[in-house]
């Protein structure tokens, strides 16, 4: 065992190299998690008036075709949720998307006679 090293291998206290793994901090500091509920209760607080505001610019003849166009397609995609997207494979051709259940494996906790 080398010096300066427990019998795991790693740096003995009073090393210089030894770190106190206590020290350590995972995961998102608290004020950035902070930020983002307060950043998300704004847009929350201002959503309905950017739906009116969008509403009256799908409406505004002065406004550019696209634009009237843009604001239509994304009210109707929020409302009525947004069409399914098709797939396609190779040389433009549909895919074809096929699920199989086998029920010939049970789970675990079925074979145990354990209710789910």
């Amino acid at each position: 065992m080398q010096e300066g090293r427990t019998d795991k291998g790693t740096f003995a206290k009073g090393h210089p190299d030894f770190v106190k793994a206590a020290g350590v901090k995972t995961g998102r500091p608290r004020e950035l998690k902070r930020q983002v509920n307060d950043a998300l209760t704004i847009a929350e607080d201002a959503m309905p008036q950017l739906i009116l505001d969008m509403i009256k610019d799908a409406q505004d003849t002065n406004a550019s075709i696209r634009d009237r166009q843009m604001c239509r397609e994304y009210l109707c995609d929020r409302i009525y949720g947004k069409a399914n997207q098709p797939l396609s494979g190779a040389n433009g051709r549909e895919l074809v998307l096929k699920v199989i259940y086998d029920m010939s494996v049970k789970p675990k906790e079925l074979e145990q006679g354990d209710a789910l």
